[in-house]
């Protein structure tokens, strides 16, 4: 099977059905309340630019355990080489 395109607007599809509960996911960066995701709100901080994608600039965003998982999230994917992509899916 062919992989979706890290920059196209499939790959975040492809990343949550990959996941053994997709729903876990699409819920962690869909918002709640009539309020953004923090997980959301920091993809598209880092897609914009507004975030370094570094160790540092993760300690310092709150909430700090959805800073955390998100960090561990992007460096299993780094390891891919695939990391910015999934920023750059996601917060589109």
């Amino acid at each position: 099977m062919a992989r979706a395109d890290p920059a196209g607007p499939g790959f975040l599809a492809e990343l949550l059905t990959r996941m053994d509960n997709p729903l876990t996911g699409l819920s962690w960066i869909s918002p709640r309340h009539g309020r953004t995701a923090p997980a959301a709100d920091m993809l598209q901080g880092l897609a914009r630019g507004d975030i370094e994608l570094t160790h540092e600039a993760f300690h310092r965003l709150q909430p700090w355990r959805a800073a955390a998982h998100l960090r561990e999230l992007l460096m299993q994917r780094a390891h891919g080489r695939q990391a910015g992509a999934a920023v750059r899916a996601v917060a589109t």
